[in-house]
């Protein structure tokens, strides 16, 4: 935690934020950018559309991320359960066809 935050709500909101960051950068690193730098003999147009698959599914989490208020955390019931629940089906629903492409892609790739 950065040594100017001193109070309590001030470390929440700053972890909550570095939280919310590190998912998305994570997801951007370890899913986003490797299926972008695919470049798939033959099937150019698989390559553009699990890369549109992948930014879509980013999109929708950025735009949720947007809509979260940010004093959530104050709450079980009311904010952080109802909150993670969301983020993890909404990374579930997001992510999963682009799972399943990828894991059809490498069974074509194993077959050859």
């Amino acid at each position: 935690m950065p040594s100017d935050i001193g109070a309590f709500e001030a470390g929440a909101r700053w972890y909550i934020e570095a939280w919310f960051k590190d998912l998305i950068t994570n997801l951007e690193r370890n899913v986003v950018n490797p299926i972008i730098g695919l470049k798939i003999e033959g099937e150019g147009r698989a390559s553009a559309a699990l890369e549109k698959m992948a930014s879509g599914a980013m999109d929708r989490l950025r735009e949720y991320l947007d809509t979260v208020d940010p004093e959530f955390w104050k709450s079980y019931e009311g904010g952080k359960q109802p909150v993670a629940q969301e983020i993890q089906e909404l990374v579930a629903e997001s992510f999963s066809p682009v799972e399943k492409e990828v894991n059809d892609l490498l069974g074509k790739t194993e077959g050859d």
